[in-house]
C-alpha cells in the first residue's frame, strides 16, 4: 500500500472516531448508560487523538524537515500521537473513576515518559535501525 493511500485512510478512519467521540459526548445520557457506552467513549477519545496527534506531526515534519525516510517518521508520529493520547485518555479515566490525584498523574505520565525514552534509547525498531 502506498503512503498516500494510507494516510487517506488513516485520515478518514480519525474523523469517524471523532464522529463517534461527538455522538456519544452529545446524544448519550452519562447517568443513564452502560459501562460499554464508557469503554467506547474512551477508545474512540484515544484513536482520534492518536490518529489526529499523528497526521498533524507528520505533516508538520515532512513540511519542515523534508521528505526522506517517511516510514521512519511515520512511525515517529504514530508512537507519539498514541502516547500523548494515552496520557490524557488514561487521566480522563481515572478522573471518571475519581482515583485521580496529583501523584498519581505524575507517576502515570512519568511511566509513558520512561517507555518513550525506552524507545528514544533502543532506537526505532520499525525501520530497521537498531543501535
Amino acid at each position: 500500500m502506498r503512503l498516500n493511500n494510507f494516510l487517506w485512510i488513516f485520515e478518514i478512519l480519525t474523523c469517524v472516531f471523532w464522529v463517534v467521540f461527538l455522538s456519544i459526548l452529545f446524544f448519550i445520557n452519562p447517568y443513564n448508560a452502560k459501562a460499554e457506552i464508557f469503554i467506547l467513549f474512551f477508545i474512540s477519545l484515544l484513536i482520534a487523538l492518536a490518529g489526529t496527534w499523528t497526521i498533524t506531526e507528520f505533516r508538520l515534519v515532512t513540511k519542515y524537515r523534508g521528505m526522506d525516510a517517511l516510514n521512519r517518521k511515520l512511525s515517529n508520529s504514530f508512537r507519539h500521537g498514541f502516547m500523548t493520547s494515552l496520557v490524557i485518555s488514561g487521566l480522563l479515566f481515572m478522573q471518571g473513576l475519581r482515583v485521580l490525584k496529583v501523584w498519581d498523574a505524575v507517576m502515570f505520565v512519568l511511566a509513558i515518559a520512561l517507555f518513550e525514552a525506552y524507545f528514544l534509547t533502543r532506537g526505532n525498531f520499525m525501520s530497521g535501525e537498531n543501535k
